[in-house]
């Protein structure tokens, strides 16, 4: 049999093969991210909670970690019992257009499916760096609070953290316009979590298997609270029960109470 001889490849063909190949691969690892952020927030109590974003081909997931050591109260003092914190764990897939998370009211814990966030978003001319990053200013009002946002095109996917998402680019900073929550990032981590591994629903040891709905969820958790604070005053009558603040969070106002 004979050799079989090939042709030398031009090195421009060579070029661009490696070119495309490269491109090709890190378009496979673009969207495997973890982002670390820092929750700075000015409630009853004072203080900042690290969170992270992790980010899988059109997943997202965002949680939360309290630490009662990060919490100041009036005089700067840390606080000797556990503070109010809501229970953040969201799941998005983005594709699907799917939200899962957990929240909880009294002990109980629930698994919970809410909307897809769809944010009417203002794109503005202000631009700043942010942690070396060059980013531009957007706006949007998202149940009951405007958010103000800094994104960077020089990571162009459209996440964010917690519900905040659909901008041309990664969500650097946010915060409310009241300054009552403030999220900031502080590191960004080109690489796979592995949580995304496992079913959503066994992250968290919920009161149900099946997700209820997020507007289900708010009346339970309201008529709760009500009940709870109703039950006081009629055993105390002669104290001073100020009625319960049902809306703490990031939450104030949901679409189907306008």
């Amino acid at each position: 049999m004979g050799q079989v001889i090939y042709p030398l490849l031009d090195m421009k063909i060579i070029s661009s093969i490696l070119l495309i190949f490269s491109c090709y691969t890190s378009a496979q690892h673009a969207e495997q991210l973890t982002i670390k952020y820092n929750k700075y927030f000015n409630t009853t109590v004072s203080g900042f909670m690290p969170a992270d974003l992790l980010i899988d081909n059109g997943s997202t997931i965002y949680i939360e970690h309290p630490n009662l050591s990060q919490y100041t109260v009036e005089g700067g003092k840390t606080p000797k019992a556990p503070v109010y914190t809501e229970f953040r764990y969201v799941k998005i897939d983005h594709k699907l257009k799917k939200v899962n998370l957990f929240n909880s009211y009294g002990s109980n814990r629930f698994l919970i499916e809410d909307t897809y966030p769809s944010h009417n978003w203002t794109i503005t001319t202000e631009s700043k760096k942010i942690s070396g990053y060059p980013c531009v200013k957007a706006r949007t009002n998202y149940r009951g609070r405007v958010w103000e946002a800094w994104f960077t095109p020089d990571i162009p996917l459209p996440y964010g953290p917690w519900k905040l998402c659909g901008l041309p680019g990664l969500i650097i900073e946010a915060k409310d316009d009241t300054e009552t929550y403030t999220l900031r990032v502080e590191k960004i981590e080109y690489k796979r979590a592995n949580i995304f591994d496992k079913e959503f629903a066994s992250l968290a040891k919920t009161r149900n298997t099946e997700p209820i709905s997020i507007q289900s969820f708010i009346k339970d958790s309201d008529e709760f609270y009500i009940n709870g604070h109703n039950e006081m005053v009629k055993r105390w009558p002669e104290s001073h029960h100020d009625f319960p603040n049902l809306r703490r969070g990031y939450e104030l106002k949901y679409e189907w109470e306008e």
